[in-house]
């Protein structure tokens, strides 16, 4: 069974096909969400202190709506209020 995730969700059910007219903020973010850390917003590679590469990574989208992006920031601010 496949996770649902907020990225999956607006690629399998887009806003414009099901006939919903959102404002252009909440489109840009909608736009944001599905590119994150994929090919669409390029890569790039870790490299190892002997000059081999380790891995390649999608870039993030960085917008502050994204579950992706922000996971890491979220956790660390409920770690400094406890």
């Amino acid at each position: 069974m496949k996770q649902w995730t907020l990225q999956r969700l607006f690629l399998e059910y887009p806003p414009k096909k099901l006939g919903l007219r959102l404002p252009l903020y909440q489109l840009k973010a909608v736009d944001a969400l599905t590119m994150c850390r994929t090919a669409k917003l390029g890569s790039h590679g870790q490299y190892c202190e002997h000059g081999h590469l380790c891995g390649v990574y999608y870039n993030s989208c960085r917008h502050r709506g994204c579950p992706q992006c922000q996971n890491v920031k979220r956790e660390q601010w409920l770690s400094d209020w406890s």
